[in-house]
């Protein structure tokens, strides 16, 4: 089966993943997946590494990518939705508005040649809306987890899929619990709050119970993947994660300013190794298994600060500024968000591949890329919309 190699701005950043790892690809050849979320960091990394995966190991797989509004993948990776054996299919998990593999109509076309067919595989990463920046009505978090959830599983359910996997959120563990130590997937669940983050927690929570439960009853492999905190390239730089305020900043040459006391404590995992992770764990992953997904190499918040500041001087060639905390430090013990991973690692043998100071640099160096790309197809599309010779008329 002839295919052109498929290229990309961090293809050299799947390389060593992606391909040291082809009898995994090896188990979607002639598979139909859907992927819903697919035009945010999870699905754009997700699809980076299957495509990459398809073109170099020859595997026949058909991806749709579902979303109230696909279109947005022309305009954040327009490369993926060019490709042949994606389709762009426009629904809506909150109305249950979501058509079988073998119904489903593309926006963009169905280019692959193939005949329709029912899903036979589906990851569930629509997330309901960025919680921390929209500041919607609890009620409104949860409802959007469970209802889009439950729709989704209708779905599998009707198409009889193979396997399902939920992106769920390292968040149902809460923020402020007080175990002092990365949390495993046996600790105990956040308490009912009534306040979004509780919204959030309890209704990724409750998601899962619906995935596992279901997949228990209809015959599907179900697993969920507790997802934490993570860095690469597709990353929001103007949004509520702090690593992307901070290679913001540090790119516009500022100095980072920590707006608390610089505490708090997390661990990164870069977006190829996330990719790999969870196409393992929907494909690999034990019937009813919940497993965490990020990085055990811990550090505050102030530190993040100062390696990214570090980190981005040096890829400028610049001068690094300082770093500026706001707060300070008021005694009690830091709040900790880090994954214990010793699951992932024993049942399906991942790791930790890529160190932060190579994810930070990557990150940086994808964000000035993608800046000027932007800009290229601004001035394109402006010489398109208004000709020079008309502009030099009026």
């Amino acid at each position: 089966m002839a295919r052109t190699q498929y290229t990309s701005l961090i293809a050299e950043d799947l390389a060593p993943l992606v391909g040291s790892s082809e009898s995994l690809w090896a188990e979607l050849d002639g598979a139909h997946v859907l992927i819903t979320g697919g035009t945010g960091f999870v699905g754009c990394w997700l699809l980076e590494a299957v495509l990459w995966a398809r073109s170099h190991h020859q595997v026949d797989v058909r991806i749709d990518v579902l979303a109230r509004r696909p279109e947005r993948l022309y305009i954040v990776a327009p490369h993926i939705a060019a490709d042949p054996s994606v389709r762009l299919v426009r629904g809506d998990i909150r109305t249950g508005d979501l058509p079988s593999g073998a119904q489903a109509h593309a926006i963009n076309g169905d280019r692959s040649g193939r005949v329709a067919s029912a899903y036979t595989h589906v990851i569930h990463a629509a997330t309901e809306t960025n919680v921390a920046l929209d500041n919607p009505p609890p009620f409104d978090v949860f409802d959007a987890s469970l209802t889009g959830t439950r729709h989704v599983l209708e779905l599998c359910r009707r198409d009889a899929v193979r396997r399902f996997l939920l992106v769920s959120s390292g968040a149902v563990y809460g923020r402020n619990h007080s175990l002092g130590r990365p949390v495993n997937e046996d600790d105990p669940i956040a308490g009912v709050r009534g306040d979004i983050a509780g919204a959030y927690a309890l209704g990724k929570a409750t998601a899962e119970f619906l995935g596992i439960s279901f997949g228990a009853e209809y015959g599907f492999a179900a697993v969920a993947a507790r997802c934490f905190s993570f860095v690469g390239p597709y990353l929001p730089l103007d949004s509520g994660f702090a690593v992307g305020n901070f290679i913001r900043d540090s790119l516009e040459g500022r100095s980072i300013v920590v707006n608390g006391d610089g505490t708090p404590v997390r661990a990164y995992l870069y977006g190829a190794d996330m990719a790999l992770w969870l196409w393992t764990m929907l494909l690999r992953g034990q019937r009813g298994d919940i497993y965490n997904v990020g990085s055990d190499r811990s550090l505050s918040i102030r530190e993040l600060a100062m390696q990214v500041a570090r980190v981005v001087a040096d890829e400028l060639a610049s001068r690094e500024k300082p770093v500026i905390v706001r707060a300070r430090p008021t005694g009690y013990s830091a709040e900790l968000f880090v994954p214990d991973i010793r699951r992932a690692r024993e049942r399906l043998a991942l790791e930790v591949r890529t160190p932060l100071d190579e994810a930070i640099r990557r990150t940086a160096r994808w964000a000035l890329a993608a800046s000027r790309n932007a800009r290229q197809r601004t001035r394109a599309y402006s010489a398109l919309a208004c000709p020079a010779d008309l502009k030099l008329r009026g």
